[in-house]
């Protein structure tokens, strides 16, 4: 089931997620603003893909829990 931009909240589970997400469906994601998605893939901190010249990919992978563990330091 592909979801739609609006569908997209903070509780949307894992599975439920497309392939890649655009940089604003990551900033519904992760509930965070559009500028501060944008300054972390420009930083390196966010995995992306540019399809055009204003279009930016980030991969479903970036979201799963397993890489959330992994980023929490101890």
């Amino acid at each position: 089931m592909q979801l739609t931009i609006k569908e997209i909240t903070r509780s949307t589970s894992f599975n439920d997620l497309p392939a890649w997400l655009s940089a604003r469906e990551a900033a519904v994601l992760l509930d965070v603003s559009l500028w501060f998605v944008y300054q972390n893939i420009h930083q390196g901190n966010i995995p992306y893909r540019r399809v055009g010249p204003k279009i930016i990919q980030i991969p479903k992978e970036y979201f799963s829990p397993k890489h959330a563990l992994a980023q929490v330091t101890v």
